[in-house]
């Protein structure tokens, strides 16, 4: 839970520099696909690599008794 907050707060600011200055400079259909894909794209595929980090595919580990 703390790495998602962490990383959408970090996107997000991206994000507002990005409108700020994408909003002056280039043609609106770039910036709405820019936009579109900073929010989606991006954002999933930093969730994908934290989630193979933190939950690691493969066979659990045998509890010793």
């Amino acid at each position: 839970m703390l790495a998602f907050c962490l990383i959408t707060c970090i996107v997000n600011s991206i994000n507002c520099v990005w409108v700020a200055v994408a909003g002056l400079l280039v043609p609106d259909f770039i910036y709405n696909i820019g936009t579109t894909m900073l929010n989606g794209d991006i954002l999933m595929l930093i969730f994908f690599f934290v989630n193979k980090i933190i939950f690691p595919e493969g066979e659990a580990k045998k509890v010793q008794e």
